[in-house]
């Protein structure tokens, strides 16, 4: 397990908090996440290094400027729909 933890300056409403979880919920290999909004900050743990920082922040940032969860960028680390 590793943790991550991501600054976030764009994240600047609560709707992008929603946008944010809604989208890590959706990766596999995410353990637990923390959001932080008034500190721009967002804390990832991961079950292994399969998912990378960099990835992560594509999606965060895909979910906060589109407000969709960016499938095609979590691709084949999407949760299946039985596994939620």
């Amino acid at each position: 397990m590793y943790t991550l933890k991501i600054k976030q300056k764009n994240m600047l409403c609560y709707h992008c908090l929603l946008n944010v979880a809604k989208s890590l919920d959706d990766i596999t290999g995410i353990l637990e996440y923390e959001i932080d909004l008034e500190k721009q900050v967002i804390i990832v743990k991961c079950e292994n290094d399969h998912i990378t920082k960099r990835k992560i922040r594509k999606v965060i940032n895909a979910s906060i400027i589109t407000g969709k969860i960016p499938i095609e960028l979590i691709g084949e680390d999407r949760k299946s729909k039985e596994g939620r």
